[in-house]
């Protein structure tokens, strides 16, 4: 006697649907963010002072501005260096006389390392972390155009993560 096989009926076969996966990159199509994003949703303005100027009225502009630092400009515009809350704090212990007496060109920072406006945001981050610095003067053929700071860095970054996220929901949800 031969044993039964199956009470099942025939097997239709069932196609199986098709599977994309999804990547971030994939999902949200973006390229690399440059500087130029940044300062097309930040602005272009640039606080400045002179290297004449008083380490107090540099410090007022700071404050007055709530900045973290200054760029400091020749009589032709041209980038001379920068002064930050660090400048001043790092040398506070070796000033006697009072900061309306002391040039920013004594505190400020002579070597600025600079970027251009098709710079890629992660270069920039990368930069300002392993030099241990927070603002970045841009220029664009020799002249001055803008300041990122390390802030607009990561909230432009942000801002990019939310748009992936709510495209990758999109892509889910349908």
């Amino acid at each position: 006697m031969k044993a039964p096989t199956s009470y099942a009926g025939p097997r239709r076969k069932v196609p199986k649907p098709k599977q994309v996966s999804q990547s971030i990159g994939s999902a949200a199509a973006a390229e690399e963010a440059t500087v130029r994003a940044v300062l097309k949703a930040k602005g272009d303005r640039i606080v400045s002072v002179k290297s004449s100027d008083s380490v107090q009225s540099a410090v007022r502009v700071l404050h007055e501005e709530r900045i973290g630092a200054v760029l400091v400009l020749d009589a032709a515009d041209a980038l001379e260096g920068i002064l930050s809350e660090r400048d001043v704090v790092r040398h506070l212990p070796e000033i006697t006389e009072g900061l309306e007496d002391v040039p920013v060109e004594r505190l400020m920072t002579r070597e600025v390392t600079g970027c251009a406006p098709d710079t890629p945001l992660s270069q920039v981050l990368h930069t300002m972390l392993e030099r241990r610095f927070r603002h970045m003067p841009v220029m664009e053929e020799g002249r001055l155009i803008g300041i990122v700071t390390i802030g607009d860095a990561v909230k432009h970054r942000l801002q990019e993560l939310e748009h992936e996220t709510l495209s990758i929901k999109q892509i889910i949800v349908g």
